[in-house]
Formats: C-alpha cells, sequence, structure tokens
C-alpha cells in the first residue's frame, strides 16, 4: 500500500506541467470547500478501462487470482480488482459477488502550479459495496449492459495531499529527494458517477 501511495503522488508531481497563478486567500478557501462532481463515460458509450490479471498473463493462474480494471485521466485515478471467478462470465451479479477491491486517487489539475499540485489519496481499499468504507466512501455497482458497468462512488474529504517540489535539501519523501508532501485539511463532498467498457 505504501508503495501505491507513493506512485501515485510522483505521478500527480509529473503529469500537470502546466504552470498557473498563485490564488488568493479566498480562492484557497473555495478551493478547499468545493464539492468534487464528476461524471465519467457517462456522455460517451462508456470509459476505456486498461485490463491486465495481477502478477499473470493467464487469469487465475498466480496466488493473487486477480483481474483488474484501470481508468486514468487528469483527475481520477480508479482500480477495481475482481477475482477471476468473472473471466467469461460478466453480469451486474457476477461483478458484484466477485469485487475484491477500489483503489482511488483524486487530483485538481487546475490548482497546480510549477511547484506544487494536489491530490486526495485513499489510504485503505474499498472492499465492499454499498457500504461506508472505513474512510466514509461507498461504492456502488448499478447496472452492466453492453460490456459497460454503470455505478458510482460517493463520500467526504477531509484532507488532502500538497505535493510540493523544492531544492531545499529537507525536502524528501522516503528516499525521493526534491519531493516532500503536506496534509491539509479541506471539506469536500465527493461524486463520481462513471460507466466503465470492461469488455475483455
Amino acid at each position: 500500500m505504501k508503495k501505491f501511495i507513493l506512485l501515485s503522488i510522483l505521478s500527480s508531481v509529473t503529469i500537470f506541467l502546466a504552470c498557473s497563478s498563485e490564488y488568493t486567500d479566498d480562492e484557497q478557501e473555495n478551493f478547499n470547500t468545493n464539492p468534487v462532481s464528476l461524471n465519467i463515460g457517462l456522455e460517451e458509450n462508456c470509459a476505456e478501462t486498461e485490463t491486465y490479471c495481477a502478477m499473470s498473463d493467464m487469469c487465475g493462474e498466480e496466488f493473487l487470482n486477480l483481474i483488474d480494471f484501470q481508468y486514468y485521466d487528469s483527475e481520477l485515478e480508479f482500480t477495481m480488482y475482481f477475482n477471476s471467478e468473472i473471466e467469461n462470465n460478466f453480469s451486474l451479479e457476477t461483478l458484484r459477488n466477485n469485487f475484491e477491491y477500489l483503489n482511488f486517487v483524486i487530483r485538481f489539475p487546475e490548482q497546480k502550479t510549477d511547484s506544487t499540485s494536489y491530490a486526495y489519496v485513499h489510504k485503505l481499499p474499498i472492499r465492499e459495496l454499498n457500504t461506508p468504507s472505513e474512510e466514509g466512501f461507498t461504492l456502488s455497482f448499478d447496472n452492466y449492459e453492453d460490456g459497460a458497468i454503470t455505478g458510482s462512488l460517493i463520500g467526504n474529504i477531509s484532507e488532502m495531499t500538497k505535493v510540493i517540489q523544492s531544492d531545499d535539501p529537507a525536502c524528501r519523501m522516503d528516499d525521493i529527494m526534491g519531493v516532500c508532501t503536506e496534509e491539509i485539511s479541506v471539506e469536500k463532498e465527493v461524486s463520481i458517477d462513471f460507466k466503465f467498457c470492461l469488455d475483455r
């Protein structure tokens, strides 16, 4: 899990290279309280995902026995893991019954500057559907049709990570120099509605 968080934070540093001006206290306050509302794939047939079987090219042949579907854009990294029992047997029921966990990262590219970026990285995987996680997020799968799953993730963010790039020798994260982080308090409602392509 530590490795996942580190990689997610580092990707948030390197992806958004466009600079923006520093913003005022009022703008910062709005940023801290404005809700996150994302619609992924709903205005299209569905949003494409990348798929692979954990630790193996052949699903089910390794001890992890998982298939994952990953979606990635400038605002969201969303990876759903399923037991390989879903292989060649996709339906709403099998997807619900064989769901293992969800990892996700929310980013804020509009607030990116040349030296800072912001991300919410959840710390514990979401392992149950339709049940609030330890961090207060609820994931649901509502429909599966024509190779696409529709659902939602809702919850609240109380803190996020500010990622800083600096030449200060004190700025380091584990063994990586020039990158450090700061946790900041926020109050954000999160609503993510999605329709992901799961064709294999």
